[in-house]
């Protein structure tokens, strides 16, 4: 065995300063492809342009993002968005999670705007998705301002920001009614003036 070494060992020592420049060379390749490669990511959706609350959200893409900046429940599939409405203002360069989108995407003809729901037993009883109407007080009784109009989003439980216009400490759910009636529905709900009910009138 020693008599096959031998020769190499004889060939490191000879050459020693050659390999060693060689193996500083490769390590410094090594390093520098590992600055170049950056940090780990992952692909997911993010938004490119700023959004209103109760806004559809369109302009989004795919895009790597170092994973020490991406949330848990991050999404990675653009049908994930579906055109849903924002519950909360958002700005460009946001990673979107589900809990900040409404749960359903606006139809055609329709908008999605906050309507204060001061009656708390109300607020809780409401579920996305659910049919509502829209009462606002008139000169002969009650008058019926939409029917058939659909809840997008509700506001997070225990959390006083999100989907919230807070007049006296109410909070605002996201409803989503047809376009000829937004602006009404927009200027009367954000003011407490609706009341809701369950139901299509």
């Amino acid at each position: 065995m020693r008599r096959i070494l031998d020769p190499l060992v004889g060939f490191v020592a000879w050459h020693r300063r050659a390999i060693g420049a060689l193996l500083a060379v490769a390590a410094a390749l090594l390093l520098a492809h590992g600055m170049a490669a950056g940090p780990p990511s992952a692909r997911v959706v993010v938004l490119t342009a700023d959004v209103a609350a109760g806004d559809p959200v369109t302009q989004v893409e795919l895009l790597d993002v170092p994973v020490d900046a991406i949330p848990d429940d991050a999404l990675t599939s653009l049908e994930q968005v579906a055109e849903r409405p924002a519950a909360v203002p958002l700005t460009a360069g946001t990673v979107l999670q589900p809990g900040l989108l409404g749960r359903g995407a606006t139809r055609r003809g329709t908008v999605v705007v906050p309507v204060l729901v001061t009656d708390d037993s109300v607020r809780s009883a409401l579920q996305p998705g659910d049919v509502v109407s829209l009462i606002a007080p008139g000169e002969g009784g009650a008058e019926v301002v939409a029917s058939g109009a659909r809840v997008a989003s509700l506001p997070a439980a225990g959390d006083t920001g999100a989907v919230s216009l807070s007049t006296g400490g109410s909070d605002a759910v996201l409803v989503e009614v047809s376009d000829e009636v937004a602006a009404t529905v927009a200027m009367l709900g954000q003011s407490g003036q609706l009341s809701l009910v369950l139901g299509s009138l």
